[in-house]
């Protein structure tokens, strides 16, 4: 597996809280570039970004888009996940997938390699971008198994990081209840504060 774990939930969640519209999330930078995202203390959530992660990230010379995934669990997220990074050989895949309708990916991980940009737009015969970017991809865990809140809390940094992020849902769609996730999701992100810019290089 080619992936590194960089966001998960190191506090358990009180399900009976849902005060998120009345929640700032706060990004505390520590020194070893260990960010955790802190909130109130009534919704006992705590987020904590993997120093690894954080640290592969910032090794990159290049400038680096994101392109994530987030939607119901199961569904084959980390399987096109896999398929838009390139992976033809399932022994070589970059984010573990499961045939079984067990969940595999908890909380979020990110690619330890990256597509340079001009490589990754020539995909299906489009034309090349000449530019020095480099892709990476970040998949996620399902949506559903743990609550609203703490899905909001989860993918929140997420849509704030990511330059492409895909909405994945497969089967009926479901107006209400996709555009209720994502402007929630949306405006909780809005809040998120940054105490200190991170240094790159």
């Amino acid at each position: 597996m080619n992936s590194v774990k960089w966001i998960a939930i190191t506090e358990s969640l009180d399900n009976d809280i849902n005060n998120t519209a009345a929640t700032d999330i706060h990004i505390e930078e520590k020194v070893a570039s260990d960010i955790q995202v802190e909130e109130n203390v009534a919704s006992n959530i705590r987020i904590e970004v993997k120093e690894n992660a954080t640290n592969l990230l910032y090794s990159k010379t290049e400038s680096v888009n994101l392109i994530s995934i987030f939607g119901p669990a199961r569904t084959g997220k980390s399987t096109l996940m896999n398929i838009l990074a390139g992976v033809n050989d399932y022994d070589n895949e970059i984010f573990k997938t499961s045939p079984d309708m067990e969940t595999v990916t908890t909380g979020v991980d990110i690619s330890k390699t990256f597509v340079p940009l001009k490589e990754f737009s020539k995909l299906n015969g489009n034309p090349e971008i000449n530019n020095n970017t480099l892709v990476g991809f970040v998949d996620t865990e399902g949506q559903g198994n743990n609550g609203d809140e703490f899905d909001i809390y989860l993918f929140s940094p997420i849509l704030v990081t990511s330059k492409i992020v895909i909405f994945w849902w497969p089967g009926l769609l479901q107006i209400d209840t996709i555009l209720n996730s994502l402007g929630a999701m949306t405006n909780c992100a809005k809040r998120i504060t940054r105490d200190t810019q991170c240094q790159v290089g």
